[in-house]
């Protein structure tokens, strides 16, 4: 049985609001299915806890992997496989987003 690595309690900590979304391009130049998605998370959020890439954070329930911190946005590669099974395939620059740390 997988022991998942971290775990989230469900409780919507701030909002973020995306900033930018775009398909990522390879070391080719060539488009590939993943998505970009940035997001700007409240100040109280960034203060409150240490961002890093490689930490995780659940965007409207979805557990995603920091790829990139800029001064008030953080970036995120969102796979196919999640695009086709959540709502992230919607979103929007523009939109608010729940956010969540883990435990």
């Amino acid at each position: 049985m997988h022991k998942p690595t971290s775990r989230f309690q469900g409780i919507v900590q701030g909002i973020g609001i995306v900033r930018a979304r775009s398909e990522v391009i390879n070391s080719a130049g060539e488009q590939t299915e993943i998505i970009e998605l940035k997001i700007a998370f409240p100040e109280q959020m960034r203060a409150r806890t240490a961002l890093a890439v490689g930490a995780e954070v659940a965007v409207n329930g979805v557990c995603l992997t920091i790829r990139q911190i800029e001064a008030e946005r953080i970036g995120f590669w969102i796979f196919p496989e999640t695009l086709a099974r959540t709502t992230l395939a919607e979103a929007k620059p523009g939109q608010r987003v729940n956010l969540e740390y883990p435990l």
